[in-house]
């Protein structure tokens, strides 16, 4: 409904936005629209769930409710205005288009001087961000306003230096195209892969490698470098050994750290940037490297709701992650409620990449803390969510793992149903990895006449065919989600899962 795509804009307002558009308002209004623009807004704003009937019932007496569908997208054009005019000073490409957008007014107005002004102040500034695609247009309109004015000198001038420009400018644009586009290919070839578990699949990877290779130049453009690295980081991040990958990331980040200008109108592509290393530290287990880009993130200011959104998710993610890794289970008990208070709070904003991301996490955390109803919520939340809201490679992960939780509860009705519910999965997607295969025939084997569990010598078997596993370039997508290995050690030993991941973290940090 348009009400609930208004009020979700409206939630989204910062308190200097909302006083700004009041302001806003009130100066490009007539008193009526005025009026009834800040009343439809008010209604909205008190809400704070939208409710098509309860909107209705409370607001049928207010004056916008008349017409109140015109009196709706005079005000979504209004907000809108008021915030592009708000971030405009703050925003290059938007200052750009507001010169841009004033030059066509002067020029008709045949101002030419003051027009020329914002065509040269709209060039400086596309120059200063690198926006080539500008850089045409501007030329275009400077050629326009001398062809009218009949300022050969000026129009003579301008050709000298687009033909010392064109060939470099020309190339740019074009290879800075060509690596955007790789860029987006290796982004939705690693959304629809994932982790490559066949030769096939890993090679859609070394291909987009490859055609950025033939495309780069032996001096790029600082975007075009930033490209390069970004297609590196989708291919590097399909390998089981995570350092390469590590480098790739502090490279990106190194690189974009030097340039004021870029951080200025990309903050939120450096956060994005600085949350990928935290990943890769924390595989690595580079525990003071998570720890100083962690406050990195922490320190990032907000410059609107979207980068508040982001460090919220980041943040979150990336501890509770740590945490797990590092067996402290009881330590993600105190942080879940702050968590889900975050994700019902900022939920509705979320790509569903990071709601799975935390539904994963709060699985996974309260598993290891022995608090499995609670992960079986939250792994059949992954389920259920499939495939709009759940990646391919994390639902299979989720069918296998939810096995688990049956066989820690002892639900052996359950256990047998998803059982052979998961092997038709498996067969029918041509998806039966050797690790999915080797838990699930463990799993037929723990069914038993009085109930479901496993022998020692049934545990210590799983383990030698883990370990066999373990180094297959193929299954290190399953080895990545989840300690399988040490879950089957806390069997054999008879301890918590826990305390196995605890022991096993502390020798990998002493061994370093």
């Amino acid at each position: 409904m348009y009400e609930s795509g208004l009020f979700e804009l409206i939630k989204t307002l910062s308190k200097t936005e909302k006083r700004y558009f009041k302001k806003y308002s009130g100066l490009h209004n007539s008193a009526k629209h005025h009026s009834h623009a800040s009343l439809l807004f008010d209604a909205f704003e008190k809400m704070p769930e939208y409710d098509h009937d309860k909107f209705k019932a409370q607001n049928k007496s207010k004056p916008f409710y008349k017409n109140l569908a015109s009196e709706k997208q005079h005000l979504m054009k209004v907000i809108l205005q008021s915030l592009n005019e708000y971030h405009r000073n703050n925003n290059k490409k938007t200052t750009v288009h507001f010169h841009l957008n004033t030059f066509e007014l002067l020029f008709q107005k045949r101002q030419y001087k003051i027009a020329e002004k914002h065509l040269v102040k709209a060039l400086q500034l596309s120059h200063d961000s690198g926006n080539t695609m500008y850089v045409f247009e501007i030329y275009k309109a400077l050629g326009k306003l001398y062809q009218h004015s009949g300022n050969l000198e000026k129009m003579k001038q301008m050709l000298d230096k687009v033909k010392h420009e064109e060939k470099e400018l020309f190339t740019s644009l074009e290879k800075e195209f060509k690596l955007s586009m790789i860029e987006f290919k290796s982004y939705y070839v690693s959304r629809k892969i994932g982790y490559p578990r066949t030769k096939k699949a890993h090679s859609e990877y070394e291909e987009l490698l490859k055609s950025s290779s033939s495309i780069a130049r032996k001096t790029p453009s600082f975007k075009e470098k930033l490209s390069l690295l970004t297609i590196k980081n989708f291919y590097y991040d399909s390998f089981p050994d995570k350092t390469p990958l590590m480098k790739i990331r502090e490279e990106w980040i190194k690189l974009a750290e030097a340039n004021e200008k870029y951080l200025a109108d990309n903050s939120m592509q450096y956060l994005v940037s600085l949350n990928n290393l935290v990943n890769s530290y924390d595989e690595l287990g580079m525990v003071n490297e998570v720890e100083k880009t962690l406050e990195k993130i922490i320190q990032h200011p907000h410059k609107n709701l979207d980068e508040e959104v982001r460090t919220f998710i980041y943040y979150y993610n990336l501890k509770l992650t740590s945490l797990i890794n590092a067996g402290s289970f009881d330590q993600c008990l105190t942080l879940f409620p702050l968590a889900e208070n975050g994700l019902n709070k900022f939920g509705r904003w979320f790509h569903p990449e990071y709601k799975l991301s935390f539904r994963y996490l709060f699985s996974y955390g309260y598993f290891g803390a022995q608090k499995f109803q609670q992960a079986l919520k939250w792994v059949n939340e992954i389920i259920i969510n499939y495939p709009n809201e759940t990646l391919e490679e994390f639902y299979n992960f989720a069918r296998i793992f939810i096995l688990l939780i049956y066989f820690e509860l002892g639900y052996d009705g359950l256990l047998a149903s998803d059982l052979r519910s998961a092997n038709r999965y498996f067969n029918k997607q041509k998806k039966l990895f050797a690790l999915e295969k080797t838990i699930l025939d463990f799993m037929k084997t723990a069914l038993k006449p009085e109930g479901v569990g496993a022998t020692k010598t049934e545990f210590i078997e799983l383990k030698r065919k883990i370990k066999q596993l373990k180094n297959s370039p193929f299954e290190q997508h399953l080895f990545n989600l989840f300690d399988w290995e040490s879950w089957v050690d806390s069997k054999i030993h008879e301890t918590s899962f826990e305390k196995i991941m605890k022991e096993k973290n502390q020798k990998q940090i002493a061994g370093r």
